[in-house]
């Protein structure tokens, strides 16, 4: 439903305040990963595919096509 709260881990709120903060800028996934990885964390790249899929559905009322969120294939992710 437009304009209803979303709830979103940690890791999905940091992701998409990061894209969004660089909107129109095509981010690496290693550029997200370092940005979004502590000392205290693991994260890789088949993790970040998974934080963006939830992303996507989560913000795209349950589904993940024509998303806000875009894939530059081969390179990483970006918003308009």
């Amino acid at each position: 439903m437009p304009g209803s709260a979303v709830k979103l881990t940690t890791f999905e709120y940091n992701c998409l305040e990061y894209l969004m903060l660089n909107r129109g800028k095509i981010l690496s996934k290693q550029q997200i990963i370092d940005e979004l990885h502590d000392s205290e964390s693991e994260f890789e790249s088949n993790v970040l595919e998974v934080l963006i899929y939830s992303l996507r559905k989560k913000i795209g009322n349950g589904s993940t096509k024509n998303s806000a969120i875009k894939t530059k294939r081969g390179y990483g992710y970006y918003i308009e």
